[in-house]
């Protein structure tokens, strides 16, 4: 028999059914991280091939990241009990096979989740942020969307998240990161600059819209009385989704 702490809980006796859903998870979690890995070697062999490569003085800094939504197919005790230990404790295999690994993960509210249901695994993770391999991202409490809520409310979920993350971590984040969002309000570079924050990533610019954006990789700046540079914006290339098992009916 299988005991579980969580309210609610729905943990399928014995932990047979729990143990596969696990194992399950971290195996698409390898196959996002391989495919993410080709997709970099393409980039890396474009960039290799170009004549003055062999001259140019630019690095290309690679950090990985596994985007996770706290709830989706699933319930949040889901979350709890599958999603977060399975990721935590993937990265963290792949912390102590490569020494330079460096990884970067948003949400304060899926941090705290962690901290309180998982607090050694917590704990671990305040040692490679103190080493400067683990980066907090985001900014907010949740990736939610920017179409809808006011300017208030994403004022209000930057701000508590960034919080949350000089609090418990020591460091605050200096970005917006929203991988996983549609649609990005025309208020939101005004909003990030009055938060502080300087950066922008999505792999989603234009992901379902009617006009396409005619390019992967750019960089622009939002401008805002008199001229002045408030936020700039830097969209990952490509837009990939994996389903490893088909959507449930409705």
């Amino acid at each position: 028999m299988r005991t579980c702490v969580f309210p609610s809980d729905r943990c399928v006796q014995g932990g047979r059914r729990s143990a596969s859903l696990r194992q399950e998870r971290r195996n698409t979690s390898l196959n996002q991280f391989w495919v993410g890995v080709c997709h970099l070697l393409v980039v890396l062999t474009i960039a290799l091939s170009h004549p003055s490569a062999s001259q140019a003085k630019d690095k290309l800094h690679v950090v990985a990241v596994s985007h996770l939504d706290t709830q989706w197919w699933w319930d949040i005790q889901t979350t709890i009990k599958e999603c977060i230990p399975s990721t935590f404790e993937g990265t963290f295999e792949q912390f102590e096979k490569y020494p330079d690994y460096v990884f970067s993960w948003e949400g304060a509210n899926r941090y705290r989740l962690l901290q309180e249901y998982y607090p050694e695994l917590f704990d671990k993770l305040l040692g490679y942020v103190a080493q400067g391999r683990w980066f907090p991202a985001g900014s907010s409490l949740e990736g939610g969307d920017v179409n809808i809520p006011s300017p208030e409310a994403l004022l209000r979920n930057f701000l508590y998240g960034n919080r949350w993350f000089e609090r418990m971590l020591g460091q605050r984040s200096v970005d917006v990161f929203l991988p996983d969002c549609f649609g990005f309000g025309a208020v939101l570079p005004t909003v990030a600059a009055h938060c502080g924050l300087t950066g922008f990533s999505t792999q989603k610019l234009a992901w379902g819209a009617a006009v396409d954006v005619p390019f992967e990789i750019f960089r622009n700046r939002f401008l805002e009385g008199g001229g002045r540079q408030r936020a700039g914006v830097r969209a990952q290339p490509g837009q990939l989704h994996l389903r490893d098992r088909p959507r449930p009916e409705p």
